[in-house]
């Protein structure tokens, strides 16, 4: 089971990929277009952008679409993190 704080902001993070869809229909192509203009607009770190995406995915999940799951974003760790 997840917190209510946790469904808190899974539903917040939805609510934004609906802002974004616009009432266009959900496709593997908006998800990932999505995911780009989330990566391109340099107000999010990748951190945050792969917090939005598993919403999405919990989201897409609970409602058998899995079809339409994409991957986080990869993160890249500095030298000094890596040891």
């Amino acid at each position: 089971e997840k917190s209510p704080s946790t469904i808190d902001k899974y539903v917040r993070d939805v609510r934004k990929l609906q802002q974004y869809a616009n009432g266009r229909i959900l496709t593997k192509t908006l998800m990932l277009e999505y995911k780009r203009d989330l990566e391109v607009s340099s107000t999010y770190k990748a951190t945050s952008i792969n917090s939005y995406i598993a919403a999405i995915n919990q989201f897409c999940q609970a409602m058998h679409w899995n079809d339409l799951c994409i991957k986080c974003r990869e993160q890249h760790l500095s030298p000094k993190k890596r040891n």
